[in-house]
């Protein structure tokens, strides 16, 4: 699921009240989950203590489906549901300013993935119609992938605690922590080469 579609979710839900705090309680009702879930993943520290698999109705997957997702991906998911949350539920000038730093993070994501699958891309053709080895790029690829969910799920729960004069060095480690990501994936692709 998209997280823009999380985000029009949430924000068609609190829309009914305009310029004020949207009661978290009234939120909880609107996206029919229990209030308890709602407050829980706004003050989380540790996101795999969260049952994701509660929030399967409003991701509108299988409760399987989503309890399968590798952590990463459930703690980006997770990190993404705090995010809009918070956004909901704040008053319009924290709104706005956590608006922003969302949106700072998205487009490291944004860019990340694009450099991510230029580089998986680069690596399947490396591989001259060799099954195997396509196979292990892929594999690389998706591996890689998952890490960088990692890395912006951290950076989006770290934005959600933080004043936005933090912000830079938020995006600075979601960038370093992309990068190592790069790196693992890269010397995954090598392998994947050196079997051919």
């Amino acid at each position: 699921m998209a997280p823009s579609f999380i985000k029009l979710l949430l924000a068609a839900t609190s829309a009914t009240v305009a310029l004020a705090l949207t009661p978290v309680e009234e939120l909880a009702v609107n996206v029919h989950v229990p209030v308890g879930l709602i407050v829980d993943v706004i003050n989380a520290p540790d996101y795999s203590k969260i049952d994701i698999g509660e929030w399967a109705g409003l991701l509108e997957q299988p409760v399987e489906a989503v309890k399968a997702w590798p952590d990463d991906v459930k703690a980006y998911v997770l990190a993404e549901l705090s995010t809009e949350v918070s956004v909901a539920i704040a008053p319009q000038d924290e709104r706005r300013e956590l608006v922003a730093r969302a949106e700072t993070i998205r487009a490291v994501e944004r860019q990340l993935l694009s450099v991510h699958n230029a580089r998986i891309q680069s690596g399947r053709n490396g591989c001259f119609q060799n099954v195997p080895c396509g196979s292990c790029v892929v594999a690389a690829g998706f591996a890689g992938t998952s890490g960088i969910a990692g890395c912006i799920g951290a950076a989006f729960a770290a934005i959600g605690g933080t004043v936005g004069t933090a912000t830079p060095i938020v995006v600075s480690a979601a960038i370093e922590c992309g990068a190592k990501v790069a790196g693992v994936t890269t010397a995954a692709i090598g392998a994947c080469h050196s079997a051919l």
